[in-house]
């Protein structure tokens, strides 16, 4: 009997353990809904030219140097060499799907902004078994500039 009471603790305990870790496990076809509602929000505004503040984390050189990316005409400046594949938030979103669409990656956390649908913070792990390829990024002093005049040719 106290057998048998050891064993169903130890799997209770087991379980409750797991438990936890499971439940905050994101789905990732939710992740993936989230990404296409958010996508289409920011692409219903139509803003070409924006401002935003850029801090991307990564274990490589030159990482977490916060940064001002201009884009104007659908064209990023100011972003490092770190940055450039993220100084857009199309860039961003694309980056994320990426992610999500392979079986072989990782954890993938993203905070949308409510109101404009870009990413605000993201997180991701390209490649689940391997060590020191997670980047994350945090988006900041977002700002819609107005479009510039054209030049006449």
């Amino acid at each position: 009997m106290v057998r048998l009471l050891v064993i169903v603790v130890l799997v209770a305990s087991s379980a409750a353990a797991v438990a936890p870790a499971m439940a905050a496990a994101p789905d990732r076809d939710a992740q993936r809904s989230a990404l296409d509602r958010n996508s289409a929000l920011w692409g219903r505004q139509h803003l070409r030219d924006y401002r935003f503040r850029l801090v991307v984390q990564c274990f490589c050189p030159g990482a977490r140097r916060a940064e001002t990316v201009t884009v104007r005409n659908g064209r990023p400046s100011g972003s490092s060499p770190i940055q450039k594949r993220l100084d857009t938030f199309g860039e961003q979103f694309a980056a994320i799907g990426r992610v999500l669409g392979d079986p072989g990656a990782g954890d993938v956390s993203v905070v949308y902004d409510r109101r404009r649908g870009f990413p605000r913070r993201a997180s991701l792990d390209p490649i689940k078994a391997a060590i020191d390829d997670e980047q994350s990024w945090t988006v900041d002093r977002f700002t819609p500039l107005r479009p510039q005049a054209r030049s006449p040719r």
